[in-house]
């Protein structure tokens, strides 16, 4: 196994996870979760566009900018309003 793009693959596992972990232990897990969902559909889209040279077919570009925003909203409204209110006190 010498592929340098297994190490990387392997390597960025392990930051994930520990930027994941690392996020759960000081912040909501809707927040956690929102923001890598954001960051699971930004980060590879735009490595795709610009560095790939990605598109879509003819004519199914506003299709594809409303679903890109659709789940970018998605996660930015889990983020503000899916974290359960809190229990009132006895």
């Amino acid at each position: 196994m010498r592929d340098p793009s297994a190490y990387a693959l392997a390597a960025g596992g392990v930051v994930a996870f520990l930027f994941f972990t690392t996020g759960l232990q000081r912040g909501s897990v809707t927040a956690v979760t929102a923001a890598v969902v954001v960051a699971e559909t930004v980060v590879p889209a735009a490595v795709g566009v610009f560095a790939l040279g990605d598109s879509t077919r003819a004519g199914l570009a506003p299709l594809a900018v409303a679903g890109f925003g659709l789940s970018i909203a998605g996660a930015l409204v889990l983020a503000r309003f899916g974290e359960p209110a809190p229990a009132p006190l006895p």
